[in-house]
């Protein structure tokens, strides 16, 4: 699986959505929405798993 990050700053992307992907904006501010939530998803279940496990299933275990 290939894996890119890419980083652009908050004016410019704002600039690009009310310009250039104007038709685009609405589609791609789902999209981004959907994977930010789908993330946090994912922290907050891991984050209870920790929580909720007791201190051996925590702590691995010395060789």
């Amino acid at each position: 699986m290939l894996c890119q990050l890419v980083g652009i700053r908050y004016a410019r992307l704002k600039e690009l959505l009310a310009n250039e992907l104007k038709n685009e904006t609405q589609k791609i501010l789902m999209a981004l929405g959907k994977h930010l939530s789908k993330r946090l998803l994912q922290t907050s279940r891991k984050a209870g798993h920790l929580a909720f496990l007791d201190a051996t299933g925590r702590i691995v275990p010395a060789r």
